[in-house]
């Protein structure tokens, strides 16, 4: 009998602990139902003040808008004297090498001078005596007073459908000891496709390369059109505006 009391006893006790803690106050569930609301106005708040922006990435073509000009002697003949050595800056007109050939029976000379201020680029070995002929550059010439460039390149027909003028640019080049960053804006797109139904379009370029930078032969490269600078709430309520 005593130990059937006490069973009863402790079973009785374990209920009404048991339904003490079941039963949470009201204010505990107010103010947790508060906190979360709050919480929740924070994430919502903070959604639309975090941007990012919603980019095309293409394949773009960068050169310099002062090509990189070849000089070559006039007829075959055989190098007779260098002036400049690899990597002189030369002013225009200046005379760089000497040749000679034979004309008809007569030995002539020719000389050769730099059409343009820039940076000298050998293309053949200095020796005294070796050929050049009128086919074959002997100098190329890249200019050092004009380091302005261009870049142009071709947009898918979506891609198309969301670029329009004036769009920011950022091109990425790494063709130089570290990855350059080159700005620029959309200058133009074409409004007809080309033969594989892509459209033509090139860039306005706003921010200069650095010095070190060798852009005298085309250079691909890869560009960020910043089609829409949107916020994080305008991309998690798109869905339900489209569904709308």
């Amino acid at each position: 009998m005593e130990k059937d009391f006490l069973y009863k006893d402790v079973n009785s006790r374990s209920e009404e602990v048991q339904e003490i803690m079941g039963r949470v106050p009201h204010w505990i569930l107010r103010r947790g139902i508060a906190i979360i609301f709050l919480i929740f106005i924070l994430l919502l708040t903070g959604s639309y003040f975090f941007r990012y922006p919603e980019k095309v990435s293409v394949k773009v073509h960068i050169l310099s808008a002062v090509p990189p000009m070849q000089i070559t002697f006039k007829a075959d003949g055989h190098l007779k004297r260098v002036l400049v050595h690899n990597g002189d800056t030369v002013r225009k007109g200046q005379t760089l090498a000497f040749a000679e050939y034979i004309h008809e029976g007569r030995l002539l000379e020719d000389s050769i001078a730099s059409p343009m201020d820039g940076i000298l680029n050998l293309t053949h070995t200095c020796e005294i005596g070796a050929p050049v002929t009128p086919d074959t550059p002997f100098f190329v010439i890249t200019s050092t007073y004009n380091r302005s460039l261009k870049a142009y390149g071709m947009l898918s027909p979506d891609e198309s459908a969301k670029v329009r003028r004036s769009m920011r640019v950022i091109i990425r080049s790494g063709n130089s000891s570290a990855d350059e960053i080159i700005e620029g804006s959309v200058r133009s797109v074409s409004a007809v496709p080309d033969a594989e139904g892509n459209y033509f379009f090139d860039i306005l370029l706003t921010r200069s390369v650095s010095a070190t930078s060798d852009y005298g032969r085309e250079t691909i490269a890869t560009a960020e059109i910043i089609v829409k600078d949107k916020s994080l709430l305008e991309s998690l309520l798109q869905p339900i505006a489209s569904l709308l």
